[in-house]
């Protein structure tokens, strides 16, 4: 498998890659938009780096649950 480059959707930020493995972790949405959108037909996909993220959800009106978990 060739090298995929990603960038972050918000930064414009590299994720640095080692092989074909990404070195840092990141936020994958992906999208269909449906009927009630005006992106009727559209697929979109975005990538987002944790510093990006974290930004993002401090805006968040109501904040996402947390869950720790145990390594395995």
């Amino acid at each position: 498998m060739g090298e995929h480059k990603k960038f972050c959707h918000c930064c414009g930020k590299e994720f640095a890659m080692n092989g074909d493995m990404y070195m840092e972790e990141f936020l994958h949405i992906e999208k269909e938009w449906g009927y009630f959108s005006d992106q009727d037909g559209m697929n979109m996909s975005v990538d987002v780096c944790e510093k990006c993220l974290m930004g993002w959800i401090k805006n968040f009106k109501h904040k996402p649950e947390l869950q720790e978990r145990a390594e395995l």
